[in-house]
């Protein structure tokens, strides 16, 4: 009897722990199941999770787009603003800096002449490079008169400022008049050089230079002499300054000595000039 007892109770410990370990493979297959399921899962959804984040990301960054455009509207608009104020500073500033040099002899020119001068400004020229013709921004009105001789401050090369000559009047109205510079090849002007007194005529032929000839086929002009006007003829104010010799040849032929000479005034840029009234 003992010894059933003890093979019966053998016997139910065994069977329970078969049905423990049934209970335990059983829930470890369906772990495993699970984790494969998941794991499936997980890859089809995890591409459509990924887009509508980035979609969802996507509407909010256009969406605090659209909230601050009119603030960034407004910013550019201000920018352009400032922009466009500062470029207009600078061209003045340039314009003044251009300017300095003309004000100053301008100023020197009004101190040290016996004429009296009427300040005009330029307001039309004909199509060319150079101020050959052009019209001034005064007339009769203030005392012009055709045949008036104009003129603008320059510097000589000692550094001192002259009374550049620029041309003559040849029409005059009540409020404008016409010029024509020494640079035009219709005009001429008679000339004489500081430095001897040795005379003749010169005449517009292009914009950088002006050509003529000496009186005296053996007259001593050098390059470098500095000439000014004659007076000859009453065509032109005397003692204005013309300009430096820039080369002498003399003609055997014609029996005269060629000139060229660089013009004191630059007649690229002539913004205003003076106009003798007396």
């Amino acid at each position: 009897m003992d010894k059933l007892k003890k093979y019966r109770q053998r016997a139910i410990l065994l069977g329970i722990s078969a049905v423990l370990i049934f209970l335990l493979g059983f829930t470890n297959t369906g772990r495993l199941s699970l984790h494969v399921l998941d794991r499936f899962l997980l890859d089809v959804t995890q591409p459509v999770q990924t887009g509508l984040a980035r979609i969802g990301q996507g509407l909010g960054q256009g969406a605090s787009t659209l909230v601050h455009l009119p603030k960034l509207y407004r910013e550019n608009k201000a920018l352009e603003k400032e922009v466009a104020a500062l470029a207009d500073e600078n061209r003045k500033l340039n314009q003044i800096i251009g300017q300095t040099d003309y004000l100053r002899a301008a100023s020197e020119v009004k101190k040290s002449t016996d004429y009296k001068l009427v300040e005009a400004r330029v307001i039309g020229k004909d199509p060319s490079n150079y101020f050959s013709n052009f019209e001034i921004n005064r007339g009769k009105k203030d005392g012009i008169k055709k045949d008036a001789t104009v003129l603008l401050g320059v510097d000589d090369p000692q550094g001192i400022i002259a009374q550049g000559l620029v041309g003559r009047v040849v029409d005059v109205g009540d409020n404008w008049a016409k010029v024509t510079a020494i640079i035009n090849e219709n005009q001429s002007v008679a000339f004489k050089n500081i430095r001897n007194q040795e005379g003749g005529i010169l005449a517009g032929k292009s914009g950088d230079l002006l050509w003529g000839y000496s009186y005296d086929d053996a007259a001593d002009i050098v390059p470098g002499d500095r000439l000014i006007s004659s007076g000859v003829g009453d065509l032109y104010k005397g003692d204005v300054y013309l300009g430096t010799v820039d080369k002498v040849k003399r003609d055997e032929e014609k029996m005269i000595q060629e000139i060229s000479l660089k013009p004191a005034v630059n007649f690229k840029k002539i913004y205003q000039v003076f106009v003798v009234v007396d």
